[in-house]
């Protein structure tokens, strides 16, 4: 049974974002797939969105998440920064760039 998820789009500046659904996939070795549950838009994503920041696009904004674990991968972290066990079901929140 495939997966699926929805996420809204951006797509050019000032234009309004696409809701669009995607499958999603398992995670592959060293990866985590988390469920977002919460997400944060920033200052650097206003400025994109704006057009006065430059990013890829098609793109999905928001990188300060707080979700639950899906599944882990092969070989992804089993611990969190303070060495506590990480599980499917765990509530996590990470940020793009943070590392693992």
């Amino acid at each position: 049974m495939t997966r699926s998820g929805m996420a809204a789009v951006f797509r050019e500046a000032l234009q309004p974002l696409e809701i669009r659904r995607f499958d999603v996939p398992d995670p592959k070795a060293g990866e985590t797939l988390v469920r977002v549950t919460a997400c944060t838009i920033c200052g650097s994503d206003l400025h994109t969105y704006e057009g006065r920041r430059v990013a890829p696009a098609p793109s999905i904004l928001g990188h300060e998440i707080i979700g639950r674990i899906e599944s882990l991968g092969h070989g992804a972290l089993r611990q969190d920064q303070n060495s506590l066990p990480l599980s499917p079901g765990d509530r996590v929140t990470c940020l793009s760039g943070s590392g693992r």
